[in-house]
Parts: C-alpha cells; sequence; structure tokens
C-alpha cells in the first residue's frame, strides 16, 4: 500500500526536523518513499538513545498520519528500525544516498534496499543493527 504520497513525506520531513531539535538531535538530512523514511543525524549527547528516540518518534509521526493528515487510525509504521552509526567520513556518501531515495527505489523493494544496505554495512564489520522485531 503506497501511503506516503509526496505531499505526505514533505510534512513528515517537517515535523520530523522539529522533533529532532526538540530532542537535543541535529537533523542533517530526512527523506524517504512510498514506504518508508531515512534520517542522517548528529547526537550531542553521550547518554543519548536511538531506541527511545525512534519510539517516540514513530509514535509520534503515527500520531500526526492518523489525527491529522486525513488516515483516520489506518496509518502504522512498521515494527522495527535500523540504525546505524558511522564516522564522519561517510557522512557525505550517506546524506547523497538519504537525498536521492527517490532515484533508488526505482525498481527496489524496502526488503531488497534492506538486504543491500545489510550486506555493505556487514561487509565493512561495523553494522549497529538496531532492528526490532
Amino acid at each position: 500500500m503506497r501511503l506516503l504520497t509526496p505531499p505526505i513525506q514533505l510534512r513528515l520531513q517537517q515535523y520530523m526536523i522539529t522533533f529532532c531539535k526538540n530532542n537535543g538531535v541535529v537533523p542533517l538530512i530526512i527523506n524517504g518513499v512510498r514506504d518508508h523514511m531515512h534520517l542522517l543525524f548528529y547526537v550531542c549527547s553521550p547518554s543519548f538513545s536511538i531506541s527511545d528516540f525512534v519510539r517516540e518518534l514513530k509514535k509520534c509521526t503515527n500520531k500526526l498520519c492518523n489525527e491529522s493528515l486525513g488516515y483516520n487510525g489506518l496509518f502504522s509504521w512498521q515494527q522495527g528500525y535500523f540504525a546505524q552509526a558511522i564516522s564522519r567520513d561517510r557522512v557525505p556518501g550517506c546524506y547523497e544516498y538519504i537525498k536521492n531515495q527517490q532515484k533508488h527505489h526505482i525498481g527496489m523493494t524496502f526488503s531488497e534496499e534492506w538486504e543491500k544496505m545489510k550486506a555493505a554495512y556487514e561487509k565493512d564489520g561495523d553494522i549497529v543493527n538496531k532492528y526490532k522485531k
């Protein structure tokens, strides 16, 4: 089901930017496609909890979609998430990848993207997989 239309993606991006700033996170880029979103951000606090952050972000954006963007209870994010800690030298490549999401997803499903990302990061030996089912 193609829930995240371009206007909805834009509203989510705007909301997520504010959410990040209100939670001590510096958003570098937020972009997505019809069925998922990517965020690249800088964390300032050593006590930052990615699981708490993602849980609250998903909860708040779920509420936004259902109560303010017309989904009337029909929208929900999938369970789990993927988080990857990257070094500064990888930020430009990650930024470009997120910026070009629409191009990456021509003919590629989320599952295919997930397997490709997993393989790339596992190969480098630096995967920090925070995906939970």
